[in-house]
């Protein structure tokens, strides 16, 4: 299922948002304040929109496992949340742009830079300690991603394990496939 539209990342945003408080109180009855659960959930947000703009289930597993692992390394580094929060943000812009999308490096770091840091300062100014704030928060962040694919110049990174198909092969394939009964 390919995520990278402008509808299904604003669904994305929509359900990460709505899904917050309910794991925040999970959070919250197991010790956690509710900015270390907010941190977590970020984290664990980014990585299920990589992998939900990922254009194949190869390309989401290729994405998945360097995120999960450099965010278990942000999180035990991080000495607060906020900063856990700014490592979520600039792991999402780094995978995109390393394994999802392709696009010239100093278009890639405009778009990101401004799409991140649009997102942070818009989840920053909603966010507070309530639990309906925070899910705002992660509404804003991620309705800021939304406006990613509207931006023209980007192709999907395709699996490296397909062959390039010459145009006059698939040409004769097809006019083949026409002549026999």
């Amino acid at each position: 299922m390919r995520g990278n539209t402008f509808g299904r990342s604003l669904l994305f945003a929509l359900g990460a948002a709505l899904a917050f408080p309910f794991l925040a109180m999970l959070g919250s009855s197991m010790a956690f304040d509710t900015y270390t659960v907010f941190a977590l959930y970020a984290h664990a947000a980014v990585l299920l929109y990589l992998v939900w703009l990922s254009p194949s289930a190869a390309r989401a597993v290729a994405v998945s496992v360097p995120t999960a692992i450099l965010s278990i390394v942000v999180l035990v580094l991080s000495p607060t949340p906020g900063v856990a929060l700014l490592g979520a943000a600039m792991l999402l812009g780094v995978m995109r742009t390393a394994f999802i999308e392709k696009r010239k490096a100093a278009r890639a770091l405009v778009i990101e830079a401004s799409a991140l840091i649009g997102g942070l300062v818009l989840a920053r100014w909603v966010l507070s300690p309530s639990l309906l704030d925070q899910a705002s928060a992660l509404w804003c962040f991620f309705l800021c991603q939304s406006v990613v694919p509207l931006i023209g110049g980007a192709e999907l990174r395709e699996d490296e394990s397909a062959a390039p198909v010459d145009p006059f092969e698939a040409a004769q394939a097809s006019a083949m496939a026409i002549l026999e009964p």
